[in-house]
């Protein structure tokens, strides 16, 4: 499956999840590289989601309130402005 593929199914994931899709997040170890993140309150929920979607691999950080599941597999670059 291509990265866009699996990123248009996360941004589907998100929506039904109650999350918000972004492209620009660097977890712990990814040294400035970004990749494919939903911010949501209910991460297990998100992985499962994916996980039937057919996207495995996810990491999590917690954000306080929320959570952050992201997929450091699939990366995404950031436009420089």
């Amino acid at each position: 499956m291509s990265n866009d593929k699996k990123i248009e199914l996360l941004r589907e994931v998100a929506a039904e999840t109650g999350g918000r899709y972004h492209g620009d997040y660097s977890g712990r170890g990814m040294f400035g590289e970004t990749c494919a993140s939903i911010n949501c309150d209910d991460a297990n929920e998100v992985i499962a989601a994916a996980g039937a979607a057919g996207i495995r691999g996810a990491r999590t950080d917690s954000m306080g309130r929320g959570s952050v599941v992201y997929w450091p597999s699939i990366k995404t670059t950031v436009e420089v402005k």
